[in-house]
């Protein structure tokens, strides 16, 4: 028997056929506290009190069958977004510790494995889909209390990012044609999404390079010349 306190009550805690017993007596005496998990464990023995079956953990590929069919239902009107979590899925699930390990034994040690399988056959982007895709179904199984908690995912570095280099002609052509607010559009978004940083180039001359943000990598652009803001040069 082992009694413990937390805050300014005594818990206890003890194991009956294989299965942890954990409990507040709210009580602040030990003496009570004591007789309180005396009389829980003399009732389990007793049968009046009975213990559920152990909980059955589904492995990633039982749950997998339930992710499916939540993401069909809450992207049933996006098919190719749906068939992008379903071939993720299925990536995932051809790693086979993976796909018949419990979901609770889904640990950093586990999805490190399957990380160096692919490392080499594929993109790191790749890779970096389908750990994201893991991390969503760990959530879902932690929404619907199957686990207690969800490892961490760390995603990998070195994911070849697409810049757009737009050219003074380029920038030209659009700020002439385009009219208030479309204008003053990549402007804004710029200053929310993106934070700035000079460039100096070999011949002397310097831009403004546009670094993105986390949630807009896929997107930078140079601007030649000065700082720019909605309301024209910025000196």
């Amino acid at each position: 028997m082992a009694i413990y306190k937390r805050g300014r009550v005594y818990w206890y805690q003890f194991v009956f056929n294989n299965q942890r017993v954990q409990c507040s007596t709210k009580q602040g005496n030990p003496r009570v506290a004591r007789q309180i998990e005396a009389a829980h464990k003399t009732r389990l023995a007793k049968g009046e009190v009975g213990l559920s079956e152990p909980k059955t953990m589904p492995t990633l590929r039982e749950f997998g069958s339930r992710f499916q069919a939540e993401i069909r239902v809450h992207c049933a009107g996006k098919p190719r977004t749906v068939a992008f979590w379903e071939q993720k899925l299925m990536r995932l699930l051809e790693f086979m510790p993976l796909a018949s390990a419990p979901l609770d034994k889904i640990k950093k040690a586990l999805i490190a494995r399957y990380v160096q399988k692919r490392q080499g056959n594929v993109a790191v982007a790749t890779i970096n889909r389908e750990l994201a895709t893991l991390r969503r179904i760990l959530y879902l199984a932690h929404d619907w209390n199957e686990i207690a908690a969800v490892p961490r995912i760390k995603m990998l570095q070195g994911e070849r990012i697409r810049d757009f280099v737009l050219s003074h002609q380029q920038e030209k052509v659009y700020l002439d044609a385009a009219p208030q607010p479309l204008r003053d559009v990549p402007f804004f978004f710029s200053k929310r999404a993106c934070v700035w940083a000079r460039r100096s180039h070999s011949n002397g001359q310097t831009s403004n390079l546009i670094l993105p943000m986390e949630k807009c990598l896929a997107i930078s652009s140079f601007v030649k010349g000065n700082r720019r803001t909605p309301a024209g040069m910025l000196v």
